[in-house]
């Protein structure tokens, strides 16, 4: 009996302690989890009081004035949102371009399609309700993920162009931001709205980019790239394209990755500067 009860009373302490390990385990997790989520909390603040301050406050913005990631138990990440293409303002040749660069077929087709998501084309044949069993939203896009809805392209065809498209911003890109892969794709897209040559438009975006380098990729004005053109192709493109392009930016999207443990918790969020607000926001 003696022996019966020891053998008990072992199995009964094995089995609380094997439920005070989960227990703690689990107090554990959420310790680590509310953590990690108040150092991306953290990071945000941080990125938001950086992009407020006055290293930001001159009349241009530049690639190389991001700041470096600070150190663990968080850290941040800052992209320019006005260096990219924005799918609510792009004309359709712009777009066009857009998809041809990145090898997404029937790229004349697709654009339009955009243009009839959007509410710029009226969807005539019905092409939206008898192929996919669902009209066009006819209204801007909200988020860049609503192209999957757009017929023509399927997540694959998303996934190519997700780095270089927006739709924060009104649509003016950043001279000082912009890549050259997203300014050839624009300057190519005005040439085919103006009926030039588009090779005169890779000629300039590689000029562009060349004269930017050389001024430490800050330019305070266009006057370095205007008075270098020599060619009325050149001047009348570059011209067509200040008109839709700025020298700083207001928008720019945030990724925020806190870490406490193995636990880490992710913030992505875009803050709009001149209205000094977050205006979209993801946790997870």
């Amino acid at each position: 009996m003696v022996l019966f009860i020891t053998t008990m009373l072992a199995l009964l302490v094995v089995a609380c302690g094997r439920q005070v390990s989960l227990a703690l385990r689990i107090a554990g997790y959420h310790r680590d989890r509310l953590t990690a989520y108040t150092y991306a909390n953290s990071g945000v603040s941080r990125a938001v009081a950086f992009l407020d301050s006055s290293d930001f406050a001159n009349n241009y913005d530049a690639l190389n004035k991001m700041p470096a990631p600070p150190v663990l138990p968080c850290i941040y990440a800052i992209s320019d949102e006005e260096g990219k293409i924005n799918i609510n303002t792009a004309g359709e040749e712009i777009i066009r371009e857009l998809l041809e660069k990145f090898k997404i077929e029937f790229p004349e087709d697709t654009a339009r399609n955009i243009l009839i998501w959007r509410g710029d084309m009226p969807d005539t044949g019905s092409i939206y309700e008898r192929e996919l069993g669902y009209g066009p939203k006819a209204a801007p896009f909200s988020c860049v993920e609503e192209l999957t809805l757009v017929k023509g392209i399927n997540p694959e065809d998303f996934l190519k162009i997700r780095g270089v498209v927006t739709v924060y911003g009104e649509g003016r890109v950043n001279l000082n931001a912009v890549s050259e892969v997203v300014l050839g794709i624009i300057l190519r897209g005005i040439a085919g709205e103006m009926s030039l040559d588009r090779d005169d438009a890779i000629a300039l975006s590689a000029k562009i980019i060349k004269i930017r380098e050389e001024s430490g990729n800050i330019l305070n004005d266009a006057s370095a790239i205007s008075s270098s053109l020599s060619e009325d192709t050149e001047r009348n493109l570059f011209a067509a394209f200040m008109e839709r392009a700025a020298l700083k930016s207001d928008n720019f999207m945030v990724a925020v990755t806190g870490n406490a443990g193995k636990i880490k918790s992710r913030i992505t969020f875009v803050y709009d500067r001149r209205n000094n607000e977050i205006s979209f926001r993801h946790e997870s």
